[in-house]
């Protein structure tokens, strides 16, 4: 496979933009050595790396493969995050009957 045209896959994921790249050591290779997911910051046309993989994979599928599984990881991680803070709020409000005092 030649990697001439290295673009990143695009992979849109419950609402998140997930960009997976890949890092060859030969042009020709069959499978890359390594994978980064990335997903867009705070600070257009920069992104976060949310994953570093490195293979060895037997073909690039299997790379592509394990890549898209660590970004729906990272993903579904940070919407759990989302549901426990507002649990939380949600449980605040209830036992007093007042919103919590937001900080930041």
């Amino acid at each position: 496979m030649s990697h001439n045209l290295d673009l990143p896959i695009v992979r849109e994921y419950h609402g998140h933009e997930l960009f997976l790249k890949f890092d060859w050591e030969k042009p020709n290779d069959l499978a890359p050595i390594a994978a980064r997911v990335l997903v867009n910051c705070d600070v257009p046309g920069l992104a976060s790396t949310v994953g570093e993989l490195h293979g060895p994979w037997a073909n690039y599928l299997d790379a592509v493969a394990e890549a898209i599984a660590v970004g729906e990881r990272w993903v579904d991680s940070q919407l759990a995050e989302k549901t426990i803070a507002a649990d939380l709020e949600r449980s605040q409000e209830q036992a007093t009957g007042f919103l919590p005092l937001r900080r930041g």
